[in-house]
C-alpha cells in the first residue's frame, strides 16, 4: 500500500507542468498595465535624446521661431551659395580657373537717395563697423585664394587704392552725384545703395550699359554674388565696394 501511495506520488509530480524557464522578453508584457506604464516611461525618456540631433544640426532653426535672429542663418535659406563659405573654396587644386559666373543676373529698378552718412567727411559717418577692409595686403595685394592666378591671367599686380577710391566718393558726393566711376572700369556704383547686413559682407547696386544691377560681395572672402570675379572690372567693383562699405580713412 505504501508502494502504491508512492508511485502515485511520482506520477503527480511527472504529469505536473513545469515552470516556463526565466525570459527577458516576458518580463514586460504589453497587454499589461505595469508593461504599458514601463513602456511609456522609456519611450518619455527617449523622446529628447530623439529630438537632439535635429536642433543641434540646425543651430538657426530657432531664428524664425521666436530665437535669436542671425543674418547668415537666416538668409543662408535663400542664397545657400552666398552664405554658406567654404574655406578652401578657392584652392587650387579644388578651383577651376576657367570658371566663369554671370554676376549680371539681378536687374532693379533702383530708387536713388542720398544716406545720412554721404557728407564731405563721409568715412567718419558711416553707421558700422569699418576700417579693416585691406590692412595686412602685402605689397597691397589681397591674400584671396582666386586673385594670384586671376591676376596674372589679366595682367594686373593690384587694385584701386583706399585713397583713390575715397576720393571718387568724396567728389561724388561734392557733386550731388548719387553715383561714381569704379577705378578700371566702365561701371557707375551706386554708395546710397550700400548696405551691410554684417560685419564682412556688403550689398550695393552698380549701373552698366543704362542698367542698375544689384550685387552682394563677401570682403572676407573676395567673393562677389558667392563667385570669384570673372574679369579685372568686376575685381575693381568688388574692391570698391568693399573700400566703401569697410575700408579705412
Amino acid at each position: 500500500m505504501g508502494r502504491g501511495v508512492r508511485a502515485n506520488t511520482t506520477e503527480a509530480k511527472t504529469t505536473e507542468p513545469s515552470a516556463a524557464p526565466p525570459n527577458r522578453r516576458s518580463f514586460i508584457r504589453p497587454g499589461t498595465t505595469s508593461g504599458s506604464a514601463l513602456l511609456a516611461a522609456l519611450l518619455a525618456l527617449a523622446t529628447p535624446a530623439l529630438l537632439a540631433p535635429t536642433a543641434a544640426a540646425n543651430p538657426h532653426h530657432g531664428a524664425h521661431h521666436g530665437g535669436s535672429h542671425d543674418y547668415r542663418g537666416h538668409h543662408g535659406a535663400h542664397h545657400p551659395d552666398h552664405w554658406k563659405r567654404d574655406p578652401n573654396r578657392w584652392h587650387s587644386s579644388r578651383w577651376n580657373h576657367s570658371e566663369r559666373y554671370n554676376h549680371w543676373n539681378r536687374p532693379v529698378d533702383y530708387r536713388r537717395h542720398h544716406p545720412g552718412w554721404a557728407r564731405h567727411d563721409w568715412q567718419r559717418h558711416r553707421p558700422w563697423q569699418h576700417g579693416w577692409y585691406g590692412r595686412g595686403w602685402y605689397g597691397g595685394a589681397p591674400s584671396w585664394g582666386w586673385w594670384a592666378p586671376q591676376a596674372a591671367a589679366w595682367g594686373i599686380t593690384g587694385l584701386a587704392t583706399a585713397a583713390t577710391i575715397n576720393a571718387a566718393v568724396t567728389s561724388a558726393i561734392d557733386a550731388k552725384q548719387t553715383t561714381f566711376v569704379v577705378p578700371e572700369s566702365t561701371y557707375r556704383l551706386d554708395y546710397g545703395s550700400i548696405e551691410t547686413p554684417n560685419d564682412h559682407v556688403v550689398t550695393f547696386v552698380v549701373d552698366r550699359d543704362g542698367r542698375s544691377f544689384r550685387m552682394d560681395a563677401d570682403c572676407a572672402d573676395g567673393e562677389l554674388n558667392g563667385h570669384a570675379p570673372t574679369n579685372a572690372s568686376e575685381a575693381q567693383l568688388h574692391n570698391a565696394a568693399c573700400q566703401v562699405a569697410f575700408g579705412g580713412s
